[in-house]
């Protein structure tokens, strides 16, 4: 379990060989017990989780629109978690000419802890020097260089730490970190914790960051009541104002603040096209370009316009212009792009002012546009975030639906399997049952239904009509259809594989079919043999002088019998067969009259001999499945032994290889797809409505 040895001992309490059936099932049962016990610690671990998950959803919702107040509330939350002894964010700031390391936030701060200090030497300087989005854990740090280097580690008695250095724009600017006074092993799932919030951390630092240039921004616009009175307005557009609309009601106030009769403000999106919402208001119907769009690809951009997107530049020009036909007139035009950190992120265009645009009118534009670019870039940061997160969580919910879809199907498979297994059971119980599974094991279960035909009977679902949508798979015995599974849809559906259906549904309704037919070949043979066995019992006191009769009779019920049909007595001598002798890997003259040792390979003829053994002992059915080389190529056999007297058996051989060789598909499918979700870079886990895990992945 987990890599770790579980051992189950039986003993005999005299002496005696185990028989490989009581192996298997000792094998088995060590195999099911670790299954449930592994479940039983997944399940510990994801109640763990989901305790975890809560208490980070209560930190997340308690964000306030302070970074550093969330900063602080991020690490008392890991702190917490993970139950450090201290929780510390620290970052590497200018004081007085010189750096120093500050803490700006921790959890279970120390009497005497200083939250000043100088650099060199500490752990967290090195964390952040590797600028590396890597966890770094050290124990026992006495024993390190740290021990004499980092003041803390002697004076607070650590032992461990663990940390990760936080970045802005790809630069080292503190670290975020946890520190033990005892060596501690940490789980994946509390590497992944610390990891997530440190990442929450580098968030709130970008916040922090576009708040103080915000704020320097805001300092500048101050200057002047019309540049206070342009702020006041954007900020309330972007803050009220749906996405498309929001371009236009800004764009008005910038050609209202400009004097400006024509002009978009326009942003780049992730294909680094250039996108002009605000272009379907007036100006749209002047322009009279054809095929006109609000996205111009890169690859496009020409013109002034393009000349102030591509080398990130200002430009103002008074013409003349050489401007496509159908396109709005223009006298003068002022070209801004929105730049954020290097980033182009938009444009700001206006044109047709009264008068020429001057240095004023390039300031007022210049400092709009710097107002605008964290805006603007936060926004399409989230815009795209957003994207992101509803493209993963499609591909989750089509990732999951398929992995479920494929577990119902080998569930719904191995309970068929397990049902035929039943001793005693009927046809019509299994019929029935099967009904039962088959309809949660497709894909849209609420509108299947179901039918299954055996000779001359009908069995239906309780919802079943007949429609057009349907599959179906003959059940047959030996080369003759005796009856089919057939599966319907109650109305129409999205085409897939074969029509609405999946070929893992075909492949599933071919293994129904298949696994049915054995069934009922398997019930007609034991109820033939019972039916006979007491008929000739009854004969043989009545009328021993009709005994040749009767094992005629009992011949020609076993010549019509597709399965192949054996005699043997029970020191393994051949005594009759009936049959396909194609089907046979020896010619009945070369094996009649001999024992089952001098005929089969080794390992065939002893597992004959132990299943002669057992069932002459119990007077029960025997079973095995084994493999024999026919005609080049290895088939797969089901052999049933029945007591027929105490001097011999009769073995009934079903050819079952296209049964294995459906199961072996359903099997590469469930791999496949257990590969899929495997790989996902997430955790994933299904799980029932009651709490039950299904699948996870590691």
């Amino acid at each position: 379990i987990n890599k770790k040895p579980l051992k189950i001992e039986v003993y005999y309490l005299e002496d005696r060989q185990f028989l490989k059936e009581e192996i298997n099932l000792i094998n088995d049962i060590g195999k099911r017990l670790g299954v449930f016990l592994e479940q039983m610690e997944t399940e510990q671990k994801l109640k763990e989780s989901n305790e975890n998950i809560g208490i980070l959803n209560e930190s997340f919702l308690k964000f306030s629109d302070d970074p550093l107040a969330n900063i602080q509330l991020l690490v008392e939350t890991v702190g917490s978690l993970l139950n450090a002894d201290n929780a510390l964010y620290n970052r590497i700031i200018e004081k007085n000419g010189k750096q120093i390391l500050k803490t700006l936030a921790i959890y279970k701060e120390p009497p005497g802890y200083e939250r000043e200090n100088d650099p060199l030497g500490h752990i967290c300087t090195d964390v952040i020097g590797q600028n590396k989005d890597k966890l770094i854990i050290i124990k026992d740090l006495d024993k390190t260089k740290y021990g004499k280097s980092d003041p803390g580690v002697k004076e607070f008695n650590l032992k461990q730490y663990c940390g990760i250095a936080i970045r802005l724009d790809n630069k080292p600017v503190g670290s975020f970190c946890l520190v033990y006074t005892k060596n501690r092993n940490l789980s994946e799932i509390d590497k992944n914790i610390i990891k997530l919030l440190s990442r929450s951390v580098s968030i709130e630092e970008q916040r922090w960051n576009a708040q103080q240039k915000l704020k320097k921004s805001e300092k500048s616009l101050l200057k002047s009541q019309k540049e206070l009175s342009i702020r006041n307005q954007i900020s309330n557009i972007f803050l009220t104002t749906p996405d498309d609309e929001m371009y236009s009601e800004v764009l008005s106030v910038v050609l209202n603040a400009l004097e400006s009769e024509v002009g978009y403000f326009g942003y780049i999106n992730e294909d680094g096209d250039l996108v002009c919402p605000s272009l379907t208001r007036d100006v749209w119907d002047k322009c009279k370009i054809p095929d006109k769009n609000i996205i111009f690809p890169r690859d496009s951009w020409g013109g002034i316009w393009g000349e102030s997107l591509e080398q990130k530049k200002i430009i103002i020009s008074k013409g003349p212009f050489n401007l496509p036909k159908g396109h709005v007139s223009l006298k003068n035009i002022l070209c801004v792009p929105i730049i954020h950190l290097d980033i182009l992120v938009g444009q700001i265009v206006v044109g047709n002012s009264p008068n020429s645009y001057s240095s004023v009118e390039r300031a007022l534009l210049e400092n709009i546009a710097n107002f605008l670019s964290p805006i603007l870039f936060l926004r399409l940061e989230r815009k795209r975030h957003d994207n992101e997160r509803r493209a993963v969580e499609k591909r989750l919910k089509k990732s999951e639906y398929k992995l479920s879809e494929r577990v119902n199907e080998l569930n719904c498979l191995y309970g068929l399997s397990k049902l035929v297994e039943v001793p005693d059971i009927s046809m019509e119980e299994v019929i029935e049952k099967v009904l039962d599974l088959i309809p949660p094991a497709w894909q849209f279960p609420e509108i299947t239904c179901a039918r299954i035909i055996y000779k001359n009977s009908e069995f239906k679902t309780a919802n079943f009509v007949k429609t057009k949508w349907s599959q179906k798979a003959n059940i047959k015995e030996g080369e003759e259809t005796i009856g089919s599974v057939e599966v319907y849809y109650l109305k129409k559906m999205p085409k897939f594989d074969e029509g609405p259906f999946l070929k893992e549904e075909k492949d599933l309704i071919n293994g129904f079919a298949e696994i049915l037919g054995g069934f009922f070949q398997r019930k007609k043979v034991e109820l033939s043999i019972s039916r006979l066995n007491l008929e000739l019992e009854q004969k043989v006191i009545e009328r021993t002088e009709k005994l040749k009769e009767s094992e005629q009779k009992f011949r020609g019920i076993f010549e019509a019998i597709p399965d192949l049909y054996f005699l043997i007595s029970k020191d393994g001598m051949y005594l009759d067969f009936s049959g396909d002798e194609s089907k046979l890997f020896s010619s009945p003259k070369k094996f009649l009259g001999k024992n089952v040792r001098d005929i089969m390979p080794k390992e065939n003829a002893k597992q004959t001999m132990k299943a002669i053994e057992k069932t002459l002992i119990t007077k029960k059915p025997t079973t095995f499945e084994y493999t024999l080389p026919i005609n080049n190529e290895n088939r797969h056999y089901e052999a049933r032994y029945l007591y027929s007297s105490e001097e011999k058996v009769s073995v009934f051989i079903r050819d079952i290889t296209d049964r294995k060789i459906t199961e072996m598909k359903l099997k590469k499918s469930e791999e496949k797809f257990r590969k899929m979700i495997n790989d996902l870079d997430f955790g994933y886990y299904n799980i029932t409505y009651n709490g039950k895990i299904v699948f996870h992945n590691p």
